[in-house]
């Protein structure tokens, strides 16, 4: 097979290159400004080196990352589609300090533990496709201010992180299905489906629940416990099977009525509803329960 291998390249934005069947490696810094295409694998080889650009990188075959790790630079809206990302090498962290979208159906792949994908503080993931589905690599998501993104058109596994999600959005066409309990330090915006599953998985949320899409609640408990003032949106109301308040400061404000189908568990803390409401149970048969240890409900109904 045809091979290139190239020291360093920058593609000026309204540039193309293509690489015209022959496998392309790269072993310093990688500039995207216009267009990678092509139909056979790019490997991004070397360590230390930095991916940077605002383009995008389209050929039909693997982004292959091998011998060393890679730092996507803070500046860099990079958009990679028409085949996977795969983390090939043992002992390879990417460290994404910008933005980086993987295109509808395209995966991030890498079957082992020291195979990392590091979100840093302010970046952003964006997934159209799986996040090391089934495999051992390893996502690290829980630096301040980042986001990581699933928003592919078909179903997609939201990747259980080496600790936390900061900030989770779910959104695209496809169900998103949580894989395991998880914890989300900041806020959490759906507009989606996203789906606890049958394992009933639970949600712990520090921040805000934004929810413009379903949220299919099974069994599960969401449990909020941030430290700060936190809310809960979704204008067509929202359900909840178990609900746990357990904040030791702050008060969570009830934008809009919400169902607590089982259980609502107030362990410390205030719900402020305003004008809203608090419906506990479904009917006469499925009723629902107020478990109260600590807290409050402040309702602030209004009559003309």
């Amino acid at each position: 097979l045809f091979r290139s291998v190239i020291n360093e390249i920058i593609i000026n934005p309204t540039g193309t290159l293509n690489d015209s069947g022959y496998t392309m490696e790269i072993t310093g810094d990688f500039t995207v400004n216009g267009t990678y295409t092509g139909s056979n694998i790019l490997i991004l080889s070397g360590s230390g080196v930095d991916i940077d650009g605002t383009g995008s990188i389209t050929n039909s075959n693997e982004l292959r990352i091998t011998s060393g790790n890679k730092n996507i630079s803070s500046s860099a809206t990079l958009t990679r589609s028409g085949g996977n990302l795969n983390i090939q090498d043992n002992n390879i962290t990417i460290t994404n300090n910008g933005s980086f979208t993987l295109g509808d159906g395209d995966s991030l792949t890498g079957n082992n533990s020291t195979r990392i994908w590091t979100n840093a503080t302010n970046a952003t993931l964006n997934a159209g496709g799986e996040l090391f589905a089934g495999e051992a690599g390893i996502l690290i998501a829980s630096a301040g201010g980042n986001t990581v993104n699933y928003n592919g058109t078909t179903t997609q596994d939201i990747k259980l992180p080496s600790s936390s999600y900061c900030n989770l959005t779910c959104s695209g066409s496809g169900t998103k299905n949580l894989t395991g309990n998880i914890i989300i330090t900041n806020d959490i915006v759906i507009s989606s489906t996203l789906d606890a599953t049958g394992n009933d998985y639970d949600i712990d949320l520090e921040g805000n629940w934004t929810n413009t899409g379903a949220f299919t609640e099974r069994n599960g408990t969401v449990k909020i416990d941030g430290s700060g003032t936190q809310s809960i949106t979704n204008a067509s109301n929202e359900t909840f099977s178990n609900l746990i308040i357990n904040k030791s400061t702050g008060t969570l404000t009830i934008n809009d009525n919400i169902i607590v189908s089982d259980t609502l568990t107030m362990t410390s803390g205030s719900i402020s509803t305003g004008t809203k409401k608090i419906t506990l149970g479904i009917d006469s048969v499925n009723i629902g329960y107020l478990v109260l240890t600590s807290g409050y409900i402040r309702s602030e109904e209004h009559t003309s």
